[in-house]
């Protein structure tokens, strides 16, 4: 109607920019809670102050700066003085144990606590230091297994850096972001198919082509799957990815006129080329010196899918999805896109367990269904929890030692899945926490 009215957020705001905006004239304004001894304009006993600033040498404070406040003996600060506080000291003279008496997280006289509390003492050396410390020597024992061990037991090893490297992907899912998948076969199926398929029908020989497919096919394929199953957690999650694996074992055997079916698709090594053509496998004891490059290989390609995961379990990406598996609605609280965080983990983890399965084939030198069916998704489950999945490094030694107890208990009798059931069940039974789990408490306890 013509009326103006003052703005009643403006009113109660300070201001913030250089001119008379939001309400702060440069006229004489007396301040409600002015002392009479103080001219309008004036800081107690200090220079003149611009307009819209609380003091001399700072920006406005929201009121926050009250002119009641005098110093010891009841006269004006003097020039340069900073403001006192309770029981007359000054703001530059604040003491550790100064808190609010009644918000304990607060000082006495100050809004935002400081930032005194430290760790009591410095680490020794930076976390990747440790982690490089550990790596050197068991890389060099590595580095050595071919040259003092025979060709079965490198082979043996080659399978067990394998299916680490699918370990390490699926612990991403269950280790940092708390969902239990009984659908990674799919993904590992995906990237042994993916080789098969390409040398069949396309002629392609090249390893790093393979693994390009390999990365490809389980990458499309995850990030399909995912989209349906992280809407849902717990035993619906679960459910979920063993139904979609079983979705693609029938799809196998249906097409069989293109995966061969049962009988599936031969990989013969003698095809295979590594390091785009310059190492081939043909003439006599070809087989000895494929097992032995064909380790290095994988040896080389297991330490930077290892390297890439500590980096990615340790950034803030990974700080997130530890945060939604401890407390998922807190993190939500915080603004945390938790739909988003869990497809980039399970989109993640398939690409890690398709390129274990795109390496696996080689070995194998045969792809079928099997690879796709839910035995396979229960394995890899056991590589984590038998090796201690709240541990970095739990799934790799899970997955070296789940092989080797594999292969021997089917070299000593016919009805080896009764005695692997039985060593697993003593196992988990008695280590809950998996084998480095229980491993590290036992040398804290001891230290």
């Amino acid at each position: 109607m013509g009326v103006r009215v003052p703005h009643q957020v403006r009113r109660a705001a300070a201001c913030h920019g250089a001119g008379p905006a939001h309400g702060c004239g440069a006229g004489d304004r007396r301040r409600a809670d002015l002392r009479p001894r103080l001219r309008p304009g004036l800081l107690h006993g200090g220079a003149r102050r611009r307009h819209c600033r609380s003091e001399p040498g700072r920006g406005a404070r929201h009121g926050s700066g009250s002119a009641g406040h005098r110093v010891r003996g009841g006269r004006d600060r003097r020039p340069g003085q900073p403001r006192g506080r309770p029981g007359g000291r000054a703001d530059r003279e604040r003491p550790e144990n100064d808190h609010h008496p009644v918000l304990g997280g607060i000082r006495a006289c100050g809004a935002v606590p400081d930032r005194r509390d430290r760790a009591p003492h410095p680490a020794h050396r930076p976390l990747w230091e440790e982690g490089v410390k550990l790596a050197v020597p068991i890389l060099i024992v590595l580095a050595l297994v071919p040259v003092v061990a025979s060709t079965y037991q490198t082979q043996l090893l080659t399978y067990g850096l394998t299916l680490a490297i699918a370990a390490l992907g699926f612990n991403l899912l269950l280790g940092y972001t708390g969902l239990l998948s009984f659908g990674h076969s799919a993904y590992f199926g995906a990237g042994a198919y993916a080789v098969a398929l390409m040398m069949r029908y396309l002629g392609v020989s090249s390893m790093e082509l393979f693994l390009l497919g390999g990365i490809v096919c389980s990458a499309a394929l995850a990030a399909l799957f995912g989209v349906v199953c992280v809407r849902h957690t717990r035993i619906f999650f679960a459910i979920l990815t063993l139904a979609l694996s079983q979705v693609l074992w029938t799809l196998a055997y249906k097409f069989f006129w293109i995966t061969g079916g049962t009988d599936g698709l031969r990989v013969p090594f003698s095809k295979l080329t590594l390091l785009g053509g310059l190492i081939g496998f043909p003439g006599a004891d070809a087989f000895a010196r494929f097992i032995s490059f064909y380790y290095y290989y994988v040896l080389v390609v297991f330490c930077v899918c290892t390297a890439l995961m500590w980096l990615i379990v340790h950034s803030p990406f990974g700080k997130t999805l530890q945060a939604i598996r401890d407390n998922e609605t807190r993190a939500r609280f915080l603004g945390v896109r938790i739909w988003r965080y869990r497809w980039l983990a399970f989109l993640v983890s398939g690409i890690f367990t398709g390129l274990a399965g795109t390496l696996w084939v080689p070995l194998n030198g045969l792809t079928t269904p099997d690879v796709l069916y839910w035995p396979q998704s229960g394995k890899i489950v056991f590589f984590a929890v038998l090796g201690g999945f709240r541990n970095f490094s739990g799934p790799i030694v899970g997955a070296v030692l789940f092989n080797y107890l594999e292969v021997y208990a089917i070299a000593l009798t016919e009805y080896w899945q009764i005695t692997l059931g039985a060593i697993l069940i003593i196992l988990v039974t008695f280590l809950p926490a998996g084998i480095v789990g229980t491993a590290q408490r036992l040398s804290a306890k001891f230290k």
